[in-house]
């Protein structure tokens, strides 16, 4: 896949190695893991409030119709949620759908994975201690794939540099208060039915009302795919 959005922060004429990041297959890290086990899989959680907060305030299109029209997905490991999705979709409150979408992207491998298979990582820890969390990523990388894999030395000041596309200008530099909680919802915003919607799928053993995750990183996977291979 080449275009400029994907490619406008690469300089490297010849990569020796690929990171590949992406927002929407979660879903499909099972088989991921189970199809190519050589790859190192990182796993990324941040809090529903912050991410839903964010994308309503930037109007991004919630695509849950996408996921809706993914029978596989609706006939088999989320077929016990199509009322709810329903009843969410009829409300068109974008806060709360938002909300249940991170709850679509995020059961799947929290129930499907199993603990070794997935290197988990908890936004808000990133942000607390990120030397920290590198350190353990760093260590995870070189039990995974030996001498291929380690995490770079970083410059000085660049953890206190916000990201290129932090569109909103919030304040996330490492170690900030603003990078240790999610941002407030919006005035108005129904947050006792989002958070038992967040119930309703059993992922308030990760996240709740409370600014931090509930369960350690290693907690976070209860699943067995990919324990026989990683």
């Amino acid at each position: 896949m080449r275009c400029q959005w994907t490619d406008q922060f690469n300089t490297v004429r010849f990569p020796s190695r690929r990171v590949v990041k992406d927002i929407r297959v979660n879903n499909l890290l099972p088989w991921i893991v189970r199809r190519h086990p050589e790859v190192p899989v990182v796993y990324l959680l941040r809090h529903p409030w912050a991410g839903a907060t964010s994308l309503a305030a930037l109007g991004w299109p919630s695509r849950l119709e996408q996921l809706r029209a993914q029978g596989p997905l609706f006939d088999g490991p989320l077929a016990s949620f199509r009322a709810l999705v329903d009843e969410v979709a009829e409300r068109d409150d974008p806060f709360l759908t938002f909300v249940l979408r991170w709850c679509l992207e995020n059961y799947v491998p929290t129930t499907m994975l199993a603990p070794a298979a997935a290197h988990v990582v908890f936004y808000e820890h990133l942000m607390a201690r990120p030397e920290e969390e590198l350190a353990r990523l760093s260590a995870r990388l070189g039990q995974v794939a030996p001498g291929r894999w380690r995490v770079a030395e970083v410059p000085p000041g660049v953890l206190a540099r916000p990201s290129r596309t932090n569109y909103l200008g919030t304040d996330v530099a490492a170690g900030s208060a603003g990078g240790q909680r999610p941002a407030p919802p919006p005035a108005g915003v129904n947050t006792e039915r989002a958070l038992e919607i967040v119930r309703a799928f059993g992922l308030d053993r990760l996240y709740d009302g409370d600014p931090g995750p509930r369960c350690a990183p290693q907690d976070v996977l209860r699943g067995s795919v990919g324990m026989a291979t990683t």
